[in-house]
C-alpha cells in the first residue's frame, strides 16, 4: 500500500486516522489485512529522566495529553504552532513555547532545564516559620500550571506528605511567560489542634528563582467545633460539618 499525501487532508480527528482492510481470497481461504495510518505533523522529544506528563497545545482548540512510559515521545499533531509542557517528578516543569511543526520536529526537553526555584515558606500566625511537631505533622498539596487564554493546558500534581521532615516547599521551572499561571496550595495538619492552609498564585511569568513569604497579617483564623469520637486525633476541616472538639483553621 502506498499513500499519496497530496490527495489527503490532515485528519480533523487524529485519534481516528484513516483505516480499512484489504481482503484476499485464495481458494477456500479468506485473508484480511487491516490498515491504519495518520496524516499530520509530529514532534519528537527525548528525556533522560522520567516524565510524569506531557501536554501539547496550540493556544486555541487542540491539545494532546501524554503519560510517557519511556525516554522517547513522538506526538502526531495537526500542522501549526504549539507549546509543549513537560512535568517531571519532584514538581519540575519545563515549558517550550511557540514551536512550529515545520522547524521544531526534534525538541530537546530535560528536567535540568527547570533551573528556576520557587520556594514557599509557611509561617504561623506570629510570623514564625512553621516547623514539624515531632512526627505529629502531615501535609497535603495541589499545584497546577495552566495556559491563561485558552485554559486548554493544565499540568497538575497533588499528594500527601506524612510525618514530613520539613515544611518549606520547592518547585522548579524553566522560563515560563506570562501566558501561564501557576497555582499552589498546601494544607498542614499541625499537631492535633491547628490546620494551616496557604495559597500561592504566580500569574506574571517565571524567569528567575523566587521565594514566597507569608506575614502574620496574611492569615485569617476560623474556629470549628466537631462532633467526633474521642479516639479521633486529627480532623481535616470541611465546610458544612457540625461539631464539639475544637479545631482552629488558619487560612
Amino acid at each position: 500500500m502506498s499513500v499519496n499525501n497530496s490527495l489527503l487532508p490532515d485528519n480533523t480527528a487524529l485519534s481516528q486516522g484513516y483505516g480499512g482492510k484489504f481482503l484476499q481470497f485464495q481458494a477456500a481461504i479468506r485473508l484480511q489485512f487491516p490498515t491504519f495510518f495518520l496524516r499530520g505533523r509530529y514532534f519528537r522529544s527525548h528525556s533522560a529522566k522520567p516524565r510524569f506528563k506531557v501536554v501539547i497545545h496550540d493556544h486555541k482548540s487542540n491539545s494532546y495529553y501524554f503519560n510517557p512510559t519511556n525516554s522517547f515521545l513522538t506526538a502526531v499533531v495537526l500542522a501549526g504552532t504549539y507549546d509543549i509542557i513537560t512535568a517531571f517528578s519532584g514538581s519540575a516543569y519545563v515549558v517550550r513555547e511557540n514551536l512550529n511543526t515545520l522547524d521544531n520536529v526534534e525538541v530537546s526537553i530535560d528536567r535540568d532545564q527547570a533551573n528556576h526555584v520557587v520556594t514557599v515558606s509557611p509561617t504561623d500566625e506570629n510570623g514564625e516559620a512553621l516547623v514539624p511537631i515531632g512526627t505529629n505533622t502531615s501535609s497535603s498539596y495541589v499545584e497546577a500550571l495552566m495556559h491563561n487564554s485558552s485554559g486548554l493546558a493544565k499540568c497538575c500534581w497533588e499528594g500527601e506528605k506524612f510525618k514530613t521532615a520539613g515544611l518549606v516547599q520547592k518547585m522548579y521551572f524553566s522560563d515560563v511567560s506570562s501566558n501561564y499561571s501557576f497555582g499552589y496550595a498546601i494544607n498542614v495538619q499541625y499537631g492535633n489542634l491547628k490546620s494551616y492552609t496557604f495559597d500561592v498564585e504566580l500569574d506574571s511569568g517565571i524567569t528567575t528563582s523566587q521565594s514566597v513569604q507569608f506575614s502574620a497579617s496574611d492569615l485569617k483564623r476560623v474556629d470549628f467545633t466537631y462532633e467526633i469520637d474521642s479516639t479521633v486525633t486529627k480532623v481535616f476541616p470541611l465546610r458544612g460539618q457540625h461539631l464539639s472538639s475544637k479545631t482552629t483553621l488558619l487560612l
